[in-house]
């Protein structure tokens, strides 16, 4: 994809006020699952490769391995043959001595390359040896230079920053997209440290984002630091104009594999998450037995697609005997039931978070926003957003 329809793309979506989401993948299994889950574009960066090796993304800043030799292996083996159509954004090391950089990124660009991020990037150091790299032209101006040669060449810009200094110094060669880099993500529990982080990080954001002259830049999106999910991430969307969107790495290669993988052992390990499950091989069931395994199976299921002939399949029952048995034992149709269940739920999480519409309908079983809309309407008189946005204001 080239750089002018990389911006068309951002834009109509900036338009249509859509928030833009970037993901830092290091495997192509997350490479595809964020395309599939519709993100705006790929950033293909060494940390991420770490990530997958089960240690810090700090990992990328030590000589253990070389990072674009790394990044481009990862490119090559799993990214670039999945055929993504997602905008490829590969990380690369300005300050490396053993390439060429203006023919490294002639390279890329022959092999499919959309565009560069100056990743690993020595914003995330300071002190005596942050001093030392930049005494020795290894530091910051070698990432803007190469940025800046990025664009000549009709390269997509990703440019990290980590200070107000550096976010100054970079937007004078007017990158695409221009990323507050808040540190590597910490991740953990809303607390009042958590609270106190993100209120700090939100004036900072706001403070550093005020000063930069936005017209010289296409979007300012942020990345990292105590944001490690939606409702963090809306903290500072909803706090600040300037905010076009959000890169996540480990918000979404790391955390959710952590949390997914805990909770699936537990559930394989207890018994219990399985009961409903168990009646299955028992020769002896009641009707009523069937009409808890449905209900049971939709508390499982609500969120995928649920067929009554096929939980008859399952039940060995005929499609039309267990649609009367379940309107019978519980007084309206097997489809009234799921509907109501769902929408009741949506209400919940229209109530308690703050998941984008779309998001909200899909994690209730609803991929078409547009038909959970028209039940929502149906059943409580309002559009969701209305729905929203009266309870909000009887807060």
């Amino acid at each position: 994809m080239k750089r002018h329809d990389i911006l068309k793309s951002l834009e109509r979506k900036r338009d249509n006020h859509e928030y833009l989401i970037g993901a830092s993948v290091g495997s192509g299994l997350t490479a595809k699952n964020a395309e599939e889950s519709d993100v705006d574009f790929l950033l293909i960066l060494s940390s991420g490769i770490y990530r997958q090796r089960g240690v810090s993304s700090y990992g990328a800043y030590l000589s253990s391995s070389n990072s674009n030799e790394e990044v481009l292996k990862l490119y090559q083996h799993e990214i670039w043959p999945r055929n993504l159509a997602s905008p490829l954004i590969l990380g690369l090391f300005a300050s490396d001595p053993t390439i060429d950089l203006d023919q490294y990124m002639d390279d890329l660009i022959d092999g499919g390359v959309a565009g560069i991020t100056n990743y690993p990037t020595v914003t995330l150091i300071d002190g005596r040896f942050r001093s030392a790299l930049e005494s020795r032209e290894l530091g910051f101006m070698t990432e803007v230079k190469l940025l800046e040669a990025a664009k000549k060449k009709g390269l997509f810009t990703v440019a990290f920053v980590h200070t107000l200094e550096e976010a100054l110094t970079m937007q004078k060669i007017s990158p695409d997209i221009l990323c507050l880099h808040l540190g590597l993500t910490t991740g953990g529990s809303l607390g009042a440290k958590k609270i106190s982080s993100l209120q700090s990080t939100h004036r900072f954001v706001l403070n550093t984002f005020k000063r930069i002259n936005k017209q010289s830049n296409h979007f300012f999106m942020i990345y990292g630091g105590p944001i490690d999910n939606a409702p963090d991430t809306h903290f500072i969307f909803n706090n600040n104009p300037y905010v076009d969107g959000y890169i996540g790495g480990s918000v979404f290669e790391r955390i959710p594999s952590e949390h997914s993988f805990k909770y699936l052992v537990n559930e394989f390990r207890n018994e219990e998450t399985r009961n409903y499950l168990m009646n299955l091989t028992d020769d002896t069931m009641e009707p009523s037995d069937y009409i808890r395994f449905i209900k049971s199976f939709i508390d499982e299921h609500y969120a995928s697609e649920i067929s009554l002939s096929e939980l008859a399949n399952l039940l060995h029952l005929s499609t039309a005997y267990l649609s009367r048995l379940f309107k019978k034992e519980i007084g309206i149709s097997f489809t009234e039931y799921v509907v109501n269940y769902r929408l009741n739920l949506s209400k919940k999480l229209l109530r308690r978070s703050v998941l984008p519409l779309k998001e909200v309908a899909q994690q209730v079983g609803y991929p078409n926003y547009s038909h959970f809309s028209k039940l929502f309407k149906k059943y409580y008189g309002q559009s969701p957003s209305f729905y929203r946005k009266s309870y909000k204001d009887k807060d």
